[in-house]
């Protein structure tokens, strides 16, 4: 049986490629394909450190062996073990904080997403579809344990930011458990002057679960398994955008399976 974090390809333009890629399940003893999807491929450089595709649909599975993750988690793992295997899942995924002190994935060189599209300065935002308003970020991920609050986090940052918690000074959105120990998820956004916190009814765990984020002009709003979590509409990023993920320490893990950006 085919198994794959995301499923049903379709092809997008004419800039894109079909990519299938395995890993090995030793309790079955056979070989799963974990990566079953239309991949755009990279077009052009946009800039010496930027890159962009004009395309409608990114894909990036994290759990690829080293040497093979995602162009644009390229060079910017810390503390990071990829090549990880859920046999009761049939997921593979990385784990952050390996090494026991901060880990996670932080790229300013990465691709550059925006609401309406793609780009690294104001006059490059330029999706296949020039009617988007709004940005789908999805990521399936897990909670390994969290032993303080605040310490782990997935979203979007702006390239200035650190592979740290999101600052006041930081354009971006993440998850948070801000209590604990017994805490709910919880939503984050910056627009560069201040933080806003909105925190939902559901409380966090450490099973899978799709993190669903919708970035429009207005509004950032969270998503976990279907369910709006919290909608922030203060604190609002305003600039491009990278993919990133933290965790503290060794106490704090995070697990990443993959990650999809479209637009809407």
């Amino acid at each position: 049986m085919v198994r794959g974090v995301r499923s049903g390809a379709t092809i997008l333009s004419p800039q894109v490629q079909p990519q299938a890629q395995y890993l090995f399940d030793p309790i079955t003893r056979r070989a799963v394909k974990y990566v079953e999807t239309i991949i755009p491929s990279i077009a052009a450089p946009d800039s010496a450190t930027t890159v962009w595709s004009n395309a409608d649909r990114f894909y990036a599975n994290a759990s690829a062996p080293s040497g093979y993750h995602p162009l644009w988690f390229g060079g910017v793992l810390t503390n990071c073990t990829l090549g990880q295997w859920d046999a009761t899942a049939k997921r593979g995924y990385l784990r952050t904080s390996s090494a026991g002190a901060v880990g996670g994935i932080r790229n300013p060189n990465a691709v550059m997403f925006y609401r309406s599209g793609i780009g690294s300065t104001a006059t490059s935002y330029t999706p296949k579809n020039s009617t988007s308003t709004e940005l789908h970020l999805y990521y399936m991920a897990r909670l390994v344990a969290y032993a303080s609050a605040n310490n782990q986090e997935i979203g979007l940052k702006d390239a200035a930011g650190s592979l740290a918690n999101i600052a006041a000074t930081d354009h971006g959105f993440t998850f948070r458990v801000p209590t604990f120990p017994a805490g709910s998820w919880a939503l984050t956004s910056g627009d560069g002057s201040a933080l806003e916190t909105t925190t939902g009814a559901v409380a966090a765990d450490t099973s899978w679960h799709e993190f669903h984020f919708v970035w429009a002009a207005a509004s950032v709003k969270l998503y976990i398994d279907g369910t709006l979590i919290a909608t922030n509409s203060v604190r609002v990023p305003a600039k491009p955008l990278a993919p990133y993920l933290y965790s503290v320490n060794s106490s704090n893990q995070l697990d990443l399976a993959d990650m999809l950006i479209q637009w809407g």
